[in-house]
């Protein structure tokens, strides 16, 4: 099912962020909830969970070893991140569901491969790991 988020606006604790103009699809990610966070590539229907793409050359490191280069703009839910030496300019890791049709891979996303719309973890519906 693809859920389409056409800049609705992002409500970020007591503070409201605009979106960005247009639509953009998010396929495998649910319906949006009245209630639901969303803005431009991300869709967070409930707390602790949010579905955003990534960027070209974003690597899942499996938690079962090893690691899968995902496609460009494709779409992972994250629930829940984690602080890491990544980089200095974005010390977060999100830990990701991706779902490719052969079946669900977990693990983990360097923060900087997920579009979160300039966003950091901390200030999206999403827990500490």
């Amino acid at each position: 099912m693809a859920t389409v988020i056409a800049g609705l606006g992002m409500a970020v604790g007591s503070a409201v962020m605009a979106g960005t103009a247009g639509a953009t699809p998010l396929a495998g990610g649910p319906a949006a909830s009245p209630a639901a966070t969303s803005a431009g590539t991300i869709d967070c229907p409930v707390h602790g969970e949010c579905f955003a793409h990534v960027f070209s050359g974003a690597k899942l490191w499996l938690r079962s070893g090893g690691s899968i280069n995902l496609p460009a703009n494709d779409t992972v839910e994250v629930t829940c991140y984690y602080s890491g030496a990544s980089s200095p300019t974005d010390p977060y890791w999100d830990h990701v569901v991706w779902e490719n049709g052969i079946g669900d891979r977990v693990g983990h996303v360097w923060d900087g491969w997920v579009n979160f719309d300039g966003l950091e973890p901390p200030s999206l519906p999403l827990s500490h790991c």
